[in-house]
């Protein structure tokens, strides 16, 4: 990946300020960036094949490894595991957005045992 990045790094303080002369600048700030992006290009536009292989073969498997770690322990797949017990044949939800069944008792009554006395709950 190549990132650029041509702003200084106090430009929001020029905005909010505008009489404040920077600190420091860097030489060459604005051309710098784009000379580096184009040797990085050059430079791997010279790697040889089997590195775009195992670099494509990596990426994948990195990907992979993220995006299901990340569905595993996600916040909201959390926040909606009721919600899919429900949906699964569990409760029904009614068309208030109200869930029906033995689902929606998960809380007091179902978990001291007294599932038959429902209108504690």
């Amino acid at each position: 990946m190549v990132q650029v990045d041509l702003r200084q790094p106090n430009a929001a303080e020029q905005e909010v300020r505008p009489d404040l002369k920077p600190a420091f600048r860097v030489p060459f700030g604005k051309v710098l960036p784009i000379v580096s992006a184009i040797l990085c290009l050059y430079l791997m536009t010279n790697l040889a094949v089997e590195t775009w292989i195992f670099f494509a073969i990596w990426l994948v498997i990195g990907i992979a490894i993220y995006f299901s770690y990340g569905q595993r322990h996600s916040r909201l797949n959390e926040k909606f595991a009721e919600a899919r017990s429900a949906v699964s044949g569990n409760g029904a939800v009614s068309g208030n957005g109200a869930v029906s069944g033995s689902s929606a008792v998960s809380g007091h009554a179902a978990t001291r045992g007294d599932e038959d006395d429902l209108s504690k709950v």
